[in-house]
């Protein structure tokens, strides 16, 4: 059974799909995350899934003398009005007040020290699985215009426990984007035009039902590269998991981007 909760923290909600990171932390150091999508803030981002550990004790007693600063009391519960459809974050304070905010914007003042030591306990809870999925793209360095480019897209489990996989089908729950590019390649792949690229081209069944803990699977796909020339691969996957957490399972899509490959295409 948990220790009474101590904070709350989460990011959720913004254009489809939409972020998802929660975090709690107990009074007794206990912590536990569920992160579904960490875009745009969130890191890694080629893993989704359910994370545990324990603060030691120095941490929590720094944790717990931030929320206990008189000055927090201050803070608005719902500082800006908020579109049904906004990105938002949310925090618990120690009065069981929570505070609502737009995700584009900045914590509301004296809020910005306690969510920046939340977004690092956040941090060090991921890197503790307890059941999730990471995502890992392969492609040759080389190939021919007009050629399929043969992709290995490995699905990993880095956790103790198993997830299953409950996706209706394969369709579309792959996309890559491909796009020419010049000079030295860099930067993590883009959310929003992953969302619109062509889905993968899979055979059927090629999606896992579920993963055990520690394993991996590859999947075999591929994209059409039409012309010569330098080209950037980044591919999306958007897969509804089973994760654990508490001994039970919780089902949140996970979302996840991996890239970039680069790809020279010859004659």
């Amino acid at each position: 059974m948990s220790a009474a909760l101590l904070t709350a923290y989460a990011v959720g909600g913004g254009i489809p799909p939409a972020t998802y990171e929660a975090l709690r932390v107990h009074e007794d150091g206990v912590v536990r995350a569920v992160v579904g999508n960490a875009w745009p803030f969130g890191a890694p981002q080629d893993e989704a899934g359910s994370y545990e550990h324990r603060l030691e004790d120095g941490e929590l007693a720094a944790l717990a003398a931030v929320l206990s600063d008189p000055a927090l009391g201050e803070a608005s519960s719902r500082p800006e009005e908020l579109t049904a459809d906004a990105g938002r974050c949310q925090l618990r304070l120690g009065d069981d007040r929570d505070v609502v905010w737009s995700a584009s914007a900045p914590a509301p003042e004296p809020l910005g020290p306690v969510v920046e030591r939340l977004r690092a306990v956040l941090a060090a809870a991921r890197r503790h699985p307890a059941g999730a999925v990471a995502l890992a793209l392969e492609a040759p360095a080389t190939a021919g215009a007009g050629e399929a480019l043969p992709l290995g897209i490995t699905l990993r489990n880095p956790g103790r426990e198993p997830v299953a996989l409950a996706q209706p089908g394969d369709a579309g729950r792959l996309r890559a984007r491909v796009r020419r590019v010049e000079g030295e390649v860099g930067g993590r792949p883009d959310l929003e035009a992953l969302v619109a690229a062509e889905p993968v081209a899979l055979p059927p069944g090629a999606i896992p039902a579920g993963l055990p803990g520690g394993s991996e699977q590859t999947i075999a796909g591929e994209v059409a590269l039409a012309a010569p020339g330098r080209w950037r691969v980044d591919v999306l996957a958007r897969l509804d998991a089973d994760l654990p957490y508490e001994g039970e399972t919780v089902r949140l899509e996970c979302v996840m981007l991996a890239g970039p490959v680069v790809v020279t295409v010859g004659a």
